[in-house]
């Protein structure tokens, strides 16, 4: 049994429909621990004016393409974060992937640390 830990980084979270949507994807013969997933508004003051109700999905796609909702509308302020599983850990299995997406691209940045055993 081999363990590897892995932090992922996506700069510009996408809206629904684009390429930046699966952000990660268990490699097969492997389960994955989802030990923290930190979402942060990445953003200046006067976006807050402009977009006062930008938000961000978060959903877990099983291999028989069924969706899991773990986040649905979900907002947070300008320039702060939020760590999306806190305390809890996700157990992401081999096909399994995690889907985000924004109401707006490019304001949120999405940041796991992940465990995988193989």
């Amino acid at each position: 049994m081999a363990i590897e830990y892995k932090s992922l980084r996506y700069s510009g979270v996408g809206v629904q429909g684009s390429y930046l949507n699966d952000i990660y994807t268990a490699p097969a013969n492997t389960k994955a621990l989802i030990l923290s997933f930190n979402i942060c508004r990445n953003d200046n003051i006067s976006s807050l004016i402009a977009y006062p109700s930008a938000y961000f999905n978060i959903k877990l796609k099983d291999t028989s393409n069924v969706e899991y909702w773990l986040m649905k509308n979900r907002a947070i302020a300008s320039q702060s974060s939020l760590e999306v599983i806190e305390g809890q850990k996700i157990v992401v299995n081999a096909g399994e992937e995690l889907i985000i997406f924004a109401s707006l691209t490019n304001l949120f940045v999405a940041t796991l640390s992940i465990m995988e055993v193989s």
